[in-house]
């Protein structure tokens, strides 16, 4: 029963955080491909790790990351495929993390406190905030359109 539980209960998030990405990075990683990449981290970690039952996630912050990377290469590198540039990106911080590791860089953590944390929370809630305000602007085309809008925000505000 643990198991349909845990079925149900990550089944839905995995697919709704899938059409996000299928929005965000414009059909190049979708609900398939989340749904296939936690089952595989989650039984590999079943297999390896200490604990059976661990939940694997795609998260806020790493689809803002991934928002972000996918408008940089689309903006800079026009004819680059995205999820190439994204496993490069993959490799190259695999690589950044494994020498942190090895040199214990983990020590330095005594220094960030919880104002650290907020501050990357704050970067994380901006990157979504300024996402929807681009896409309500972007619904505003005509000039009655932010007369309605102007209107809206002096009586509910």
């Amino acid at each position: 029963s643990g198991t349909i539980w845990q079925l149900f209960a990550t089944i839905a998030p995995a697919i709704s955080i899938g059409l996000v990405y299928n929005d965000v990075t414009g059909g190049a990683i979708g609900v398939t491909e989340i749904l296939i990449s936690e089952a595989c981290c989650g039984i590999v970690y079943a297999l390896c790790g200490s604990l059976s039952i661990g939940v694997f996630r795609s998260t806020g912050p790493l689809l803002a990351y991934v928002k972000i990377l996918y408008k940089w290469s689309a903006d800079n590198y026009g004819s680059l495929d995205f999820l190439l540039f994204y496993a490069w990106t993959g490799i190259w911080l695999g690589i950044w993390l494994t020498v942190a590791a090895v040199a214990e860089v983990s020590v330095l953590t005594r220094y960030c406190g919880r104002f650290t944390e907020e501050i990357l929370a704050l970067m994380v809630s901006m990157v979504f905030v300024v996402s929807a305000c681009e896409e309500l602007t972007a619904e505003i085309t005509q000039t009655y359109d932010l007369s309605f809008v102007c209107l809206f925000m002096g009586t509910f505000s």
